[in-house]
């Protein structure tokens, strides 16, 4: 990318958060805000903190929060943070309408999603989708605006971006004239990953597991270490495995042990219940727990949804996960819809 001009759009806290590191690392960065985070920005600035000792302080000397879409038209580079599935066709048409049609879009995404928004809604453009390993959290609460922006990043690990298909390229703008080496930088790691798709299922599989745990308090403390919700886990989770398999899919989760080995310690028989929970139930992301029952069984139902298609695709019934779907629809008070498709091999997650 060389001194190309990087546009950073989406959801307000990850896009600022990135294109605040982008910029203090010598990057022209434009950050496209909300019109509200836009003027505390120029008025205070933005910080940036996570729990690994970052502490930045950013101002409009730094990065530029322009107004208007033009600077887009001035972008060698745009890159979405978080794009909502149902605000896809909306940004897609944002870009199409202000950027130059051969320039690169680079799609980043904390929650798992089978089919990125952008690609799906931009055909012909140079669309390459990334991981985000981590969620930011923060913005202008009404008590704050006298004070700077202030994200905070929960989690930790490189943004993983899809790799370019050397063999196949993709029709329209060349994919592979996005930089990722360029926007790896202090405090912010990128690097490309060529399955992608496997760690997208990963995620998936990983967070379906949290949203299936009891909730919290002493009866979630004593469900964890019961047979039941043990078989249950473990039945989910081989029936997922089964159908990616055949998929010719290899689920590759965040941190920790292997899919196969948490479904090996699930269905083990003996194994003392805090060696079990440690190993086979791994840990959520902070505040999970206290999320309410149909905020959990939305949750739910999304995660459930595309392994759901990717089964009626490849023709596999999935019992299990068809009775958590209807038990999900049920306490979210409304019917499941199906997803337009899912990753198979080949395909850009």
């Amino acid at each position: 990318m060389g001194d190309g001009r990087i546009s950073v759009l989406g959801e307000p806290a990850a896009a600022g958060f990135c294109a605040g590191l982008w910029a203090v690392a010598g990057h022209r960065v434009s950050w496209h805000a909300p019109a509200r985070l836009r003027q505390q920005f120029l008025d205070h600035g933005l910080e940036l903190t996570d729990r690994n000792g970052l502490d930045a302080r950013i101002g409009q000397d730094v990065l530029s929060c322009p107004a208007e879409p033009a600077a887009l038209l001035q972008a060698d580079m745009v890159i979405v943070c978080d794009c909502p599935a149902e605000a896809g066709p909306e940004m897609a048409a944002h870009i199409a309408r202000h950027c130059r049609p051969q320039i690169p879009v680079l799609s980043l995404r904390s929650r798992p999603c089978i089919h990125d928004p952008l690609a799906v809604a931009l055909p012909g453009r140079a669309v390459r989708a990334g991981l985000l390993p981590w969620e930011v959290h923060g913005g202008a609460a009404e008590d704050r605006r006298d004070r700077a922006l202030r994200f905070e990043r929960h989690g930790y690990g490189p943004v993983l971006v899809a790799t370019a298909d050397p063999v196949e390229p993709a029709p329209g703008p060349d994919i592979s004239s996005l930089d990722v080496r360029s926007l790896d930088v202090p405090c912010l790691e990128v690097m490309e990953q060529e399955d992608v798709a496997g760690r997208i299922w990963g995620r998936i599989l990983t967070d379906l597991a949290q949203v299936l745990e009891p909730q919290a308090g002493a009866d979630r403390a004593r469900a964890l270490r019961g047979a039941q919700w043990r078989g249950l886990a473990a039945d989910q989770l081989q029936e997922a495995l089964m159908v990616l398999q055949q998929a010719g899919i290899r689920p590759v989760p965040p941190s920790g042990l292997p899919m196969w080995l948490r479904l090996r310690i699930l269905q083990m028989r003996g194994l003392p219940d805090t060696l079990v929970s440690h190993l086979a139930v791994w840990s959520g992301r902070p505040g999970w727990s206290e999320v309410a029952q149909p905020a959990m069984a939305s949750r739910r139902d999304e995660l459930l949804r595309p392994l759901l298609e990717l089964g009626r695709r490849l023709g596999v019934a999935m019992p299990v996960h068809e009775i958590l779907a209807t038990q999900a629809s049920t306490a979210r008070g409304g019917p499941t819809t199906p997803v337009a498709g899912a990753i198979l091999p080949g395909d850009h997650p």
